[in-house]
């Protein structure tokens, strides 16, 4: 009967069939990893040891598990500068940020994920931060998996199939690289937005001293590795990380490396030294003496003031990759 007015029930289930169509077709070149993680447009950054894009994450708090290890691996001991071998701690949430999360738990959240190549770095950068170290200073990472099953086809869509060690952390407004190339810091060496420059370099410091407190160098830090969070700002990275007094250079950029971590070989050319170079002898790299660099806070405090210099001089330090 055409005249017979729809019941409350049949609107339902008219709307939820049409939901459901709607939905079906809008998703249909969605990529999603592990059926939560929407993978969203262009890598962000790209690099011979990791790739990083944003993505949704549509079920922060009520998915079901990825596939490969969620939780973070086992704590293994971690040896700082005396030798002595101290446990890891896990890396917790400030109270007023993990009450915020739990507040928005139904949001959809913007998320970074960091797709690594190499599963040591990837297990050193959980293993670091399980140091109790603070998300104010360092950017906490929220999950950690590998992409395996039937995540190697979105992994295959983005040509991440080489990259399956996986990092989630929230997603920053922008990186220090991005500032100094798009707000213009210092446009020249007589003009310079000096509060800024001070307000950055003094989160960092913090940031560095915070590290150090716990016998840890960062390792690696440059413009690329210092995120802008609203206002506040935090290192990411900690792939590169060391305790005081172990072997130094497993990862590093050569614009911000200390003079005694280059060599030069019989044909001139200069090399930064790493533990991974399989022709150099020792564990490390080796200074003029032959001796592996120790990891000390002296090498964050160079990178620190290479950094300095190219935010009150708009120049890099030195004329190299400042990858």
């Amino acid at each position: 009967n055409d005249s017979f007015p729809p019941t409350v029930s049949m609107l339902k289930r008219l709307f939820n069939f049409a939901s459901f169509n709607l939905s079906f077709i809008l998703h249909a070149d969605r990529v999603f990893l592990g059926g939560r993680y929407e993978l969203l447009g262009q890598k962000v950054h790209e690099s011979a040891t990791c790739k990083v894009m944003f993505a949704i994450d549509h079920g922060a708090f009520d998915q079901p598990p990825l596939p490969g290890p969620l939780p973070s691996p086992s704590p293994s001991p971690f040896e700082v500068g005396d030798g002595r071998k101290e446990q890891p701690h896990s890396q917790a949430l400030p109270g007023d940020e993990e009450k915020e999360m739990e507040k928005n738990h139904q949001e959809p959240r913007k998320v970074a994920i960091k797709f690594m190549r190499d599963h040591d770095q990837w297990q050193r950068e959980l293993t670091v931060r399980q140091h109790g170290l603070n998300p104010r200073w360092v950017v906490a990472v929220q999950h950690s998996f590998n992409a395996t099953g039937d995540s190697t086809g979105s992994l295959k869509k983005f040509a991440l199939e080489d990259f399956p060690h996986c990092l989630v952390m929230p997603q920053a407004d922008s990186s220090l690289a991005d500032v100094l190339s798009h707000e213009h810091l210092a446009p020249s060496p007589d003009e310079v937005h000096w509060e800024e420059v001070k307000k950055i370099v003094a989160q960092l410091v913090e940031a560095i001293q915070h590290l150090h407190g716990k016998q840890i160098i960062h390792g690696d830090i440059k413009p690329l590795n210092l995120m802008r969070m609203r206002d506040e700002w935090k290192l990411i990275d900690m792939d590169a990380a060391c305790a005081f007094g172990s072997a130094w250079g497993d990862k590093s950029s050569a614009a911000y490396c200390p003079p005694e971590s280059v060599w030069t070989s019989p044909s001139g050319r200069a090399h930064i030294l790493t533990p991974l170079q399989e022709e150099r002898a020792g564990e490390g790299p080796e200074n003029e003496s032959g001796q592996p660099l120790l990891a000390s806070a002296s090498l964050d405090l160079w990178s620190l003031g290479a950094l300095l210099f190219m935010l009150c001089t708009g120049s890099s330090l030195f004329n190299a990759n400042n990858d």
